[in-house]
């Protein structure tokens, strides 16, 4: 996923705090932006591109595993357990 806001140096576990701009375009393709805090404390904002027919969107409070994919400007982002309530 494209980071849009943020840095990421390392791989790293974070919580999702925002699901937002996910109306889909005229191909039926989400561009949901999500903010994630990571363990250190800062935030990065990802640009997470789906079809939601196909794949859910990321959910506030959800925990996620985060590492550099390569580029300074992108990120693999994989879904873990959600954070207890």
């Amino acid at each position: 996923m494209p980071i849009i806001q943020g840095k990421l140096s390392r791989p790293t576990i974070g919580i999702v705090k925002t699901d937002s701009n996910c109306r889909p375009d005229d191909q039926g393709l989400s561009h949901c932006h999500n903010q994630i805090e990571l363990l250190s404390g800062r935030t990065i904002t990802v640009q997470n591109t789906h079809k939601m027919s196909k794949f859910r969107c990321l959910s506030p409070g959800e925990r996620v595993t985060v590492r550099p994919d390569g580029s300074s400007s992108w990120a693999i982002v994989q879904t873990a357990t959600r954070k207890p309530e």
